[in-house]
């Protein structure tokens, strides 16, 4: 599939509201392949220290709700694009990671059921990044998305490095991991609008000055 990230930013957020969701490709992420690799090696290393989490059949899962992670994905949420993409689309400073996952369909497992990760009357509130730490192909248990724009859903690849960026209101699913590679995602759930029974992990811009959140973003690209 065409990277939608390869638009100029000023056509990211309308592009994105459209489609639903779109790829920013590894190479608008990190200056370099050495860059990009060392980020997904210590981001693979650190969830290999954290215990797996039994709370999705056909897969490895790991909750990874620490700031270390955080820091750790700091490349991917720090880039120019998705903080763009973010201020295009949210028209807040107040963008929170609410929560962090690791999942990697076990051979022949990992098929999901259309879902949604947020409230379908609440569009453009919370987005879900899912950054691919393996190549994403057609065999190996892509996501798939269903938009209104087709019938069946879109199977999404990409290359490792890379990020998926999606309404979180838009239904999706993990599928089977037909060929047995490893196919490790990591995704973050990002939104604007904290509800009170809700708690921030982090808070990648924060607009009230001295807040003790983490202001991740503040010097952003």
């Amino acid at each position: 599939m065409t990277a939608l990230a390869s638009l100029p930013s000023d056509q990211l957020g309308r592009r994105y509201r459209q489609a639903g969701w779109l790829v920013i490709p590894r190479d608008r992420i990190f200056a370099s392949t050495i860059a990009a690799e060392a980020a997904m090696a210590s981001l693979r290393d650190a969830i290999r220290s954290r215990p797996l989490v039994d709370d999705q059949p056909g897969c490895e899962r790991h909750h990874l709700d620490e700031s270390a992670f955080v820091d750790l994905l700091a490349p991917w949420l720090h880039c120019g694009q998705f903080q763009g993409l973010c201020r295009d689309v949210f028209q807040d400073e107040d963008v929170f990671v609410k929560y962090l996952r690791s999942r990697n369909p076990v051979h022949g497992q990992g098929e999901q059921e259309l879902h949604s990760d947020w409230y379908q009357n609440c569009p453009h509130e919370r987005m879900e990044v899912f950054v691919a730490l393996d190549e994403v192909t057609l065999d190996n248990g892509p996501l798939e998305i269903q938009t209104s724009a087709v019938s069946e859903p879109v199977a999404v690849t990409c290359e490792p490095g890379a990020m998926v960026v999606m309404d979180s209101v838009i239904p999706h699913r993990g599928t089977t991991n037909r060929r047995g590679a490893s196919r490790q995602v990591v995704s973050a759930h990002v939104g604007i609008r904290l509800r009170a029974d809700e708690q921030a992990l982090a808070f990648l811009r924060r607009a009230q000055a001295g807040s003790p959140a983490r202001a991740m973003a503040s010097n952003a690209a």
